[in-house]
């Protein structure tokens, strides 16, 4: 794996999503919910206070159902495109304990547009984006991004697309 340092925006941004273009047909992206947990065996030391098998809501949601709103009507348009979606905890290699919808995109040239309309790619993140970034080239990732720690990650074809 190789990070890739600094920004990612204008010009470097635009070539490297056409660089991906022509080398990935998968994008996947996750919409992080901070106000469930599910603890699982994997991240029971992330919650001590829970019991295992616990899921938990936390009462003041309104913040999630306002972000997800946002992001249904920023991907409406995406939807036909759409190969899968589903929920987990667990997501691009990182376990956060968090409720993720993970979508899996087909990476076309329509959604190609989609992603030079914004200027960089640590731009995709909450509260107005999807956030964290994969583009796969077939079932193996290629790139990864995590937008709210500005990280991306070359990754040589090892890590495989996770359908749950």
């Amino acid at each position: 794996m190789l990070q890739i340092d600094g920004k990612i925006e204008d010009r470097k941004y635009y070539q490297l999503i056409d660089y991906l273009y022509q080398k990935c047909d998968v994008l996947t992206f996750g919409l992080y919910n901070h106000y469930q947990y599910y603890v699982t065996p994997k991240n029971i030391h992330c919650f001590p206070q829970y019991d295992l098998n616990s899921h938990v809501n936390e009462e003041d949601c309104n913040e999630f159902i306002e972000y997800k709103k946002r992001i249904e009507w920023l991907i409406a348009h995406y939807r036909r495109f759409f190969i899968k979606e589903y929920t987990d905890v667990e997501y691009a290699g990182g376990l956060c304990g968090h409720k993720i919808e993970i979508k899996i995109i087909r990476f076309d040239e329509y959604l190609l547009g989609a992603l030079k309309g914004t200027q960089g790619l640590y731009d995709w993140r909450a509260p107005n984006k999807p956030e964290n970034l994969c583009f796969y080239s077939g079932t193996k990732c290629f790139l990864q991004s995590i937008a709210h720690e500005k990280l991306c990650f070359y990754i040589p074809t090892t890590k495989k697309l996770r359908t749950r």
